[in-house]
């Protein structure tokens, strides 16, 4: 398993994780295009968790197997994503996108493409998306 702490708040924090990320998942032999379309979800899971995360909040990273697979799960103390928040998975995205008429959030529809391999709580104060 490898897992860091970031500060969310420091310049070039995104490059500490998906470095994490890229180590973590060659470590467990994964596929080369499997690791670059993970990067992507994550870059943008972790942009959502930072908007909502409180101030003095830590974005904690980790890659680890399981029975299942090897998995990324980002976890960070804050506020609760609600365009993410219906039902543990991301389908309200969808509901959220067709009703908007504000700009459209491109990391919210590359989630939304892959929600089969994307799922978000919150509890306790703390959202993960894994």
């Amino acid at each position: 398993m490898t897992e860091i702490q970031v500060d969310m708040n420091k310049q070039g924090y995104m490059s500490s994780c998906i470095s994490l990320i890229d180590e973590g998942l060659k470590r467990y032999k994964v596929d080369q295009k499997i690791i670059r379309k993970t990067e992507l979800l994550c870059e943008e899971a972790i942009l959502k968790m930072a908007k909502n995360a409180t101030q003095e909040a830590l974005l904690h990273l980790r890659v680890k197997r399981s029975f299942s697979g090897v998995a990324v799960e980002i976890r960070s103390k804050g506020e609760e994503i609600e365009e993410l928040a219906e039902g543990g998975n991301i389908t309200y995205a969808a509901q959220v996108l067709d009703n908007a008429e504000d700009e459209i959030d491109t990391g919210l529809l590359i989630l939304k493409a892959n929600e089969e391999m994307v799922k978000y709580s919150h509890n306790d104060g703390t959202n993960m998306i894994r």
